[in-house]
């Protein structure tokens, strides 16, 4: 009797360990999927490349687990239900790279497909427990939590005026659009979507808890997340989420339905409460949101609205995509590169506000069905779920996933990896408590010690393989994750560090990742736009080596018309006449663009002295938008070509009038009216040099009237102490031309203030004693040039040229 004890005790002992070994195997599972999910929430939604194949290569462990512990161990993965469409859905994404218009786009967007899939079959098989379900929809709330309380902050410190500490570094970082919360997904719409999902679960929790105190912590816990939630002010936010809640209640049953019921109301008399009791707080956000939701109703009537309207636009447009590609589409992850060539509004986005018509336009008609059938699938199997196993935490879940992908359909949400990388998880751990059957791989059989030992090898050559694999994508992601880092880490140190070493981490982008175009295009433009203007002697190794990396930026993608454009505008810098054919090329590609087609006009005019096809190209600019500055300056050009000098001016000016700093119009005005006009001549010229200083014949022609000054002394930064002498200096390249100088103390904030006046041109210092009375702060020189001989026109005044130093500190002594 006693050994039937103790054999039975043993028994539910050794069970009780292995039930526990499952928990804690199941826990850390979870927690690894978990670490790409936050790492993406957090870092901006996965917006940048960096950030993608950063979550790429934290989801590895999660790969190799999930075939360690079902293939090796089981040798079995549990089936979802909705395995063919989510296995066609994927086999699309790869045939997309066979037919798209930019290979290293459609190759990141197939890793990331192929991510969601891992993910979603994690979420499927790791979640094998209540226990691990609670613990997954806890860790959604966790990560909700962070990100409303971090948005939150952020509207604090705008709403108040914070200026220092975490309300000024999350403000900074863009954790707020104006007054709208986006927290770290760069968009308040998107915050809007994702904040949907925990709201549900946290209500959820708040209904499935027996005791009061977690009802009350997952109670204030839906508030937080719904305060953040009208802090986004997002329409299409309210509108998806009024929807879904109703839903949601519908599904609820009996006491569950009164309770959600009952909480409902005490979120709406909490909510009018706060808004009356902080007035000063929530009225001006209601009194903005309600001015957005009476925007779209009047859209929806027939008025316009621009940002409506746009979205509209695009909507339309997407389907001038769909049709010249329609079966399999431009390639997954293209669209920004070819929107382009076929927007019908001058309005520029990297999405169109639209997932099913992203897929659309980027897979075809195929990939749209596709994708139409894995979410039908997934969402058919989620409910299946629900009615299974019903509790009110697998509503909750399935109502925020459906909120997710409503709100995807109407915006650009899922453009960051992070919305549908949650969507995938969140749906896998949904249909994981339904059993679906497995995927076997390997059959079981009647083990003698001899199969016993076949076995063991055959688990460590499993385990081998499965390795493998991890490393090879190890290996594959790390490379353009080098690259992507490299490129970003070049662009935020640019002017921060030698110049050299900015043109060694593009280069080294270029080198981790060469199918790259942004990466050679960035290294371009960093030689076009910065090198090349600083090069005084010879900039030529500069322009070849830009000029290389536009072609290879081109060459990966020739879609996308800016490269096309950046490089012509090099080429028509160095008088090279195939900038004609790159800007006709940008174009084809950007046909609505008035700058594109002024670009032309300038080409034709300045390198075959075709003054026909450049007024062809002029007209087309002004048709498309008559104050485009560009085009009014090539129509000057063409004027002044042609001798017609008075329709110059009136072009340049107009030129000017839409640009107020366009330097070259300014110069060319001064130019034609140096005979007739010569004060009004030599502030055109004074301009072009100061919205300008690299624009050397404006200074050519300056001095010959003029001098160009530029102080010395007070260097920016320096701190002056009142009731000292300080010396100011300054250089003039020509002070024959200046009959004297006057100098002005300029405050940061205040009236300017006279320091000396009528300080001979020869002179080029000054012992300037700081008054006592003058009150501490920033403050700047300003020198003017003057010589009333030339200047003599009561208008314009008597002054040639003036130079202002940077910021100094004065204080008290």
């Amino acid at each position: 009797m006693k050994r039937k004890k103790t054999r039975k005790a043993q028994e539910l002992k050794s069970k009780k360990i292995s039930q526990n070994r499952i928990l804690n195997s199941s826990v850390f599972l979870l927690f690894l999927t978990f670490i790409p999910l936050f790492f993406a929430g957090l870092f901006q939604g996965g917006y940048f490349p960096w950030e993608v194949y950063a979550t790429l290569l934290l989801s590895l462990p999660v790969l190799f687990f999930l075939l360690h512990s079902t293939w090796v161990k089981n040798g079995k993965i549990k089936k979802s239900g909705a395995d063919i469409a989510i296995l066609i859905f994927l086999g699309v994404s790869f045939l997309s790279l066979f037919f798209t218009v930019y290979f290293h786009a459609t190759l990141t967007e197939f890793y990331k497909v192929l991510l969601y899939v891992i993910i979603f079959y994690a979420g499927v098989n790791f979640t094998k427990t209540d226990y691990d379900f609670q613990i997954v929809l806890n860790g959604i709330l966790l990560l909700g939590f962070i990100l409303s309380v971090l948005g939150i902050l952020a509207f604090i410190g705008v709403h108040f005026h914070i200026n220092n500490g975490i309300f000024a570094f999350l403000v900074s970082k863009g954790f707020v659009q104006g007054n709208r919360v986006a927290s770290s997904l760069q968009y308040a719409n998107t915050f809007a979507a994702f904040l949907i999902l925990p709201f549900f679960i946290a209500f959820s929790f708040a209904i499935h808890r027996k005791k009061m105190y977690a009802k009350i912590v997952y109670g204030i816990l839906a508030l937080i997340f719904l305060i953040a939630f009208m802090l986004t002010e997002s329409r299409g936010g309210i509108i998806v989420l009024v929807f879904v809640w109703i839903l949601y209640l519908i599904l609820l049953k009996g006491r569950d339905r009164k309770e959600g019921l009952a909480y409902t109301g005490l979120i709406l008399v909490f909510g009018l409460a706060l808004a009356f009791l902080e007035k000063s707080l929530f009225l001006p956000v209601i009194k903005n949101f309600g001015k957005r939701v009476s925007t779209l109703i009047n859209f929806l009537k027939g008025k316009k609205s621009a940002s409506l309207g746009n979205r509209e636009n695009m909507l339309k447009d997407s389907l001038k995509i769909l049709k010249d590609h329609p079966v399999f589409g431009t390639g997954n992850g293209t669209y920004q590169y070819v929107y382009m060539k076929y927007r019908s509004v001058y309005f520029f986005s990297k999405f169109p506000h639209s997932i099913f018509f992203q897929v659309l336009d980027e897979l075809g008609l195929v990939g749209g069905a596709a994708f139409l059938y894995m979410l039908y699938k997934m969402f058919e199997k989620g409910f299946s779920a629900v009615r299974k196993k019903f509790d009110v935490l697998s509503v909750g879940l399935f109502i925020g996933l459906l909120g997710i992908v409503l709100h995807a359909f109407i915006d650009f949400d899922w453009s960051l990896m992070f919305m549908p990388l949650l969507f995938f998880f969140g749906a896998g751990v949904l249909i994981s408590r339904i059993d679906a059957g497995e995927f076997v791989f390997a059959k079981k059989k009647a083990e003698t010690a001899q199969k016993r030992r076949q076995k063991k090898n055959s688990l460590a050559k499993n385990t081998i393989a499965i390795s493998v694999i991890t490393i090879f994508l190890f290996v594959l992601f790390i490379f353009p994750f080098a690259g992507a880092s490299y490129d970003f880490r070049a662009g935020a140190d640019q002017g921060r560090v030698p110049w050299q070493k900015t043109v060694s981490q593009y280069e080294a982008a270029t080198n981790f990742d060469p199918v790259c175009a942004e990466y050679h295009y960035d290294l371009a433009h960093f030689y076009f736009s910065v090198l090349i203007p600083a090069a005084s002697s010879n900039p030529q190794q500069f322009v070849s080596n830009a000029v290389k990396e536009y072609e290879s930026a081109i060459k990966h993608c020739p879609e996308f018309f800016l490269y096309h454009f950046e490089l012509a505008r090099l080429y028509l810098q160095i008088g090279n006449k195939k900038a004609i054919d790159e800007f006709a090329k940008a174009v084809e590609l950007n046909p609505i663009d008035p700058g594109g087609h002024a670009a032309l006009g300038f080409a034709y005019l300045n390198l075959n002295n075709d003054t026909v096809m450049a007024k062809v190209q002029f007209d087309e600019a002004l048709k498309l938008d008559p104050k485009n500055a560009d085009a009014h300056l090539g129509m000057g050009s063409l004027y002044e070509k042609t001798g017609q000098t008075d329709k110059a001016i009136e072009e340049y000016k107009l030129a000017i009038k839409y640009n107020r700093k366009n330097a070259y119009a300014y110069y060319r005005m001064g130019v034609l009216e140096e005979k007739n006009n010569l004060p009004q001549a030599i502030r055109d010229l004074f301009y072009a040099i100061k919205y300008n200083p690299n624009l050397t014949d404006a200074k050519k022609e300056f001095e010959k009237y003029g001098s160009i000054v530029s102080i010395l002394k007070p260097s920016p930064g320096e701190i002056i102490k009142t009731g000292t002498s300080s010396v100011l200096t300054w250089a003039s390249s020509n002070p024959e031309n200046v009959s004297y100088y006057n100098i002005w103390l300029i405050p940061e904030k205040g009236k300017s203030v006279s320091i000396k006046s009528g300080i001979p041109g020869k002179t080029l210092s000054y012992k300037w004693n700081v008054p006592k009375t003058l009150p501490p702060g920033k403050y700047r020189i300003r020198i003017y040039a003057v010589n009333p001989k030339v200047m003599n026109n009561k208008k314009l005044g008597t002054w040639l040229y003036y130079a202002e130093s940077g910021y100094f500190t004065i204080k008290e002594e």
